[in-house]
């Protein structure tokens, strides 16, 4: 009986040793929890917040192609930019209102700005190389329209009838990147 009794209080004390670890492991995964909880929910509003900044930044640059005035529609591109400098198109919208304004530095940074934001879209490239072609840059021109190629080889189906190349219509080089 005395034996049987030992073996009882043993049993008692490694189930109630199981039932602290398991108390211990509860309480531990409850905090983790609630600390990936609040993570969760302040990189939800960081996102939410990342997401109205684009929202908003991208109705200012669709709202400067209504604006014919380029030192008008500067300002606006300039704040969505400010505002989500990620904005697809800012960059490129910038450059045209600074070619149009006539300072070709400024635009040829906004397009080079455009490139570095969104590496893997074609525009940044197209719009580069039409401005160079505008300063009289035939070869870096083609640099950018082989790069714009090389990003997206569907765009060689951008160059057919595009105005803005009409001056390369005779060189081999263009000829060869088009065909």
């Amino acid at each position: 009986m005395e034996h049987a009794n030992f073996i009882t209080a043993v049993l008692g004390v490694v189930v109630t040793v199981i039932g602290l670890v398991f108390a211990v492991f509860a309480g531990f995964e409850f905090f983790q929890l609630r600390r990936i909880r609040k993570d969760f929910l302040e990189f939800q509003n960081r996102m939410l917040a990342e997401i109205l900044a684009r929202e908003k930044a991208t109705h200012r640059v669709m709202a400067s192609y209504a604006i014919k005035d380029p030192a008008a529609r500067v300002p606006l591109l300039l704040a969505a930019i400010k505002m989500c400098p990620q904005v697809f198109n800012a960059y490129n919208a910038l450059g045209y209102a600074y070619l149009e304004q006539g300072e070709s530095a400024k635009a040829m940074d906004a397009f080079q700005d455009a490139i570095r934001h969104h590496p893997r879209s074609k525009e940044g490239y197209f719009d580069l190389a039409a401005a160079c072609l505008q300063t009289g840059d035939r070869d870096l021109c083609l640099k950018h329209l082989r790069r714009a190629l090389a990003v997206d080889p569907s765009s060689r189906d951008d160059l057919f009838d595009n105005p803005q190349f009409s001056a390369l219509e005779g060189d081999p080089e263009f000829r060869r990147i088009r065909s």
